[in-house]
């Protein structure tokens, strides 16, 4: 019998309210940082949009970020594409050495599962870190970016709709990407 796992990814609202220099949010205080990056030609798409947010709630940018996966999820990043303007992503999945098709010599190691069962580098001079990159269009209903973004829209406004623009890629990684990693996850096997 096949046990469905789930790979997630989510938002920490309860972590970015209590962490707020402001007391209302943390990922706001990102957002206005970084605002001047999106400046571009007017009004940026919503694709445009949901990328940005994304990626401001997540690391590098945040850490931890308003936006988490988990394991074996390693990195997920979204970007509008270039070729037909839909928003895609790439997401970065850790993959035991157990789901490798060959035997690897010792010493040579794979990933290994740290006290809370998240797979982590191995503590040794010679490591095999298997990864599978999964990349692709998501599928979804992207918010638009507040009008008067760049007009100084109010904080509150810019940040509900950042936050509802990765609560949509949230789902969209979930369904679109979900069952690959899923996938992964089931054919590497759990040690």
């Amino acid at each position: 019998m096949h046990t469905r796992t789930t790979a997630t990814w989510s938002v920490h609202e309860r972590h970015d309210r209590d962490q707020a220099s402001d007391g209302h949010s943390r990922y706001g205080a990102y957002l206005d940082s970084r605002l001047h990056h999106l400046v571009g030609d007017g009004q940026p798409s919503p694709e445009a949009w949901a990328a940005w947010c994304w990626n401001v709630a997540t690391p590098p940018t945040m850490g931890p970020g308003y936006a988490r996966w988990s394991d074996p999820v390693e990195s997920t990043t979204c970007w509008r594409s270039c070729e037909d303007g839909r928003l895609a992503a790439t997401v970065v999945v850790r993959v035991p050495a157990s789901a490798l098709a060959v035997e690897l010599p010792r010493p040579w190691r794979g990933w290994e599962r740290d006290v809370d069962s998240e797979l982590v580098e191995p503590r040794t001079a010679c490591s095999a870190l298997a990864r599978v990159t999964l990349e692709g269009p998501l599928e979804g209903t992207w918010p638009a970016a507040p009008d008067g973004l760049f007009d100084g829209v109010e904080r509150r406004v810019l940040v509900a709709a950042a936050k509802a623009a990765v609560a949509a890629v949230v789902d969209g990684l979930r369904w679109g990407f979900g069952p690959a990693v899923d996938a992964l996850r089931v054919g590497g096997g759990r040690r």
